[in-house]
């Protein structure tokens, strides 16, 4: 009866932990590898180093599903993503598997776009390939080769005989200045005195004639204003002159075109005719009056 009983407890121990292993599968299934037969996308990339099934797919860092499966197509590799936070993806989303951490892991980011159709379940589209880790190390170690390089070029015998040269001849002319400030020295404090005694007898003949300076600073400034008026004054006459040649042009335009008076007078030959034989006939008139005044005057004296 004893055994019987242990028996039954090992078996229902057993029953249990099949229970929840196959309860774990699924779970795990769900969780990690996108629902079974949930949305599914294909991805075809160039090349996929180092991406394996189970690798994380994510969107923003957050986890949303797993590489599900990797095969050749034709000579192309093929991923299949499955997704257990999106139902469909719009067709203008970007997949670009890139490195994940130093330690050399990779993972696939999904960037969603913004079109209003969605992949279909199961859809192909390209992926894209993001600059891991190695390309990082490929492309630091051109820079480190580029500044050797560069190094080793201003590093060259030439350049340090150069540099030794031009160092020698910046303390041979060291040395030229001190000796010459040396001898000089006498010289240039005499110099420094003469300059400060100069900037003192400046300096007092300023203040000393500071009212004057502040009378012709004022009297500068009342001639400048002065200027000014009689500038504006010589603007507003040059005004009136053009506008007094203006009326002239006008005038002698209207005499040209046979306007007026005068211009009829200029412009029309009848009218200085006529105007010349009226004059011809008052000189007629008048010599005729002085030869005979009695013709046209009656005198009486009484």
């Amino acid at each position: 009866m004893r055994k019987r009983e242990q028996e039954i407890i090992l078996g229902a121990v057993v029953f249990f932990a099949a229970v929840i292993v196959v309860v774990g599968a699924m779970w795990l299934s769900e969780r990690y590898a996108g629902a079974a037969g949930g949305y599914r996308v294909r991805v075809q990339f160039e090349s996929v180093p180092g991406l394996q099934v189970g690798n994380p797919v994510t969107f923003r860092g957050v986890w949303v599903g797993k590489v599900l499966g990797i095969y050749l197509d034709e000579g192309q590799p093929i991923v299949t993503l499955g997704f257990a936070k999106f139902d469909a993806l719009p067709v203008d989303s970007r997949i670009i598997v890139k490195s994940d951490g130093l330690l050399g892991g990779q993972m696939v980011e999904i960037y969603v776009g913004n079109a209003s159709k969605t992949l279909a379940d199961n859809a192909l589209i390209d992926g894209e390939m993001a600059g891991g880790m190695e390309e990082t190390m490929a492309e630091g170690g051109k820079l480190l080769s580029k500044v050797n390089q560069t190094v080793n070029q201003v590093a060259s015998d030439q350049n340090l005989v150069h540099i030794s040269n031009t160092i020698a001849r910046f303390d041979t002319a060291t040395q030229i200045l001190n000796t010459t400030l040396a001898h000089n020295q006498k010289n240039l404090k005499v110099l420094l005195d003469s300059l400060a005694l100069a900037s003192g007898d400046a300096s007092g003949l300023l203040r000393e004639n500071r009212a004057d300076l502040r009378t012709s600073v004022k009297n500068l400034k009342d001639a400048t204003g002065r200027m000014g008026v009689l500038a504006q004054n010589m603007e507003e006459t040059s005004q009136s002159m053009k506008e007094m040649f203006d009326n002239l042009n006008q005038i002698t335009g209207q005499m040209r075109s046979g306007q007026g008076t005068v211009g009829k007078l200029i412009q029309e030959d009848s009218m200085y005719q006529h105007l010349d034989r009226t004059l011809t006939t008052v000189d007629s008139l008048i010599e005729d009056v002085k030869r005979d005044p009695t013709r046209y005057f009656k005198f009486s004296v009484f």
